[in-house]
């Protein structure tokens, strides 16, 4: 990979932080989502739940929401 490609690969993580690179195959052995996605999913209750870290959480004031 050149110096290009690589500035270039590095740009695309930063704007699309849930995307890789692994060259996807779609979902594999009765999973509901690809290889790369999967690392984001546990199986609670006999169900395929998404789990998604968004950070730490400020427990400062509330949002108000």
């Amino acid at each position: 990979m050149n110096e290009k490609n690589v500035y270039k690969h590095q740009e695309n993580v930063r704007k699309y932080p849930d995307a890789c690179a692994c060259m996807c195959v779609g979902p594999q052995n009765g999973e509901p989502v690809c290889p790369c996605r999967m690392r984001n999913v546990v199986v609670i209750n006999g169900r395929y739940k998404e789990i998604t870290d968004l950070g730490q959480a400020d427990m400062g004031e509330s949002s108000g929401l």
